[in-house]
């Protein structure tokens, strides 16, 4: 079991199918290229598995990603206004415009949700939520992940953006684990 992590929680995080027994952790920065490769693999996930697979969101914004960090920050505000719904949506408009991740961008992309812009505007002036990603950060560091993408899958590393046979796979072998009574 040399790809099992213990460490990952889940906590108040956006979350994409709330009802399954397996977890899959994902741990992301809205900069990262390869982060955004991983989007069609978590769809195919969904439908694959559907309400089978509970899907969490962690921000891993990297250091060399100088926008990563706000744009996360502003993500969590748009989960705090409106939901994990709208979240998906900012999450899904972040990645289809990652050179485009300025703060008039994250500003833009929020008030097309219908967020409340005064206080959207507040959370980034103030950094509400910077706590809420340096959560995430010492999650993520706790369980030894240091790039990203990177996803927990009831306890199974998947590091980077592996195609959906790679995460099948893990998939499959969490849902043996708790047929045969594991965690």
């Amino acid at each position: 079991r040399s790809s099992w992590v213990t460490g990952v929680q889940t906590c108040a995080l956006p979350i994409c199918a709330k009802h399954g027994k397996i977890i899959m952790q994902v741990f992301s920065d809205f900069e990262c290229p390869y982060c955004s490769r991983l989007n069609p693999t978590i769809a195919q996930i969904l439908e694959k598995f559907g309400k089978n697979v509970k899907i969490v969101w962690h921000n891993l914004p990297l250091d060399f990603h100088k926008k990563a960090k706000l744009a996360a920050e502003a993500s969590m505000e748009v989960y705090k206004q409106k939901g994990d719904t709208a979240f998906w949506k900012y999450h899904d408009k972040l990645f289809e415009n990652q050179r485009a991740l300025d703060r008039a961008d994250l500003e833009k992309y929020a008030e097309e949700l219908g967020c409340d812009m005064t206080k959207f505007k507040e959370a980034l002036d103030n950094h509400t939520h910077a706590a809420a990603v340096e959560a995430d950060m010492a999650i993520a560091q706790k369980a030894g992940i240091r790039g990203t993408p990177a996803a927990v899958i009831n306890g199974y590393f998947v590091s980077g953006a592996q195609g959906f046979g790679a995460f099948k796979k893990v998939i499959k072998l969490a849902e043996a684990d708790l047929k045969a009574g594991k965690k």
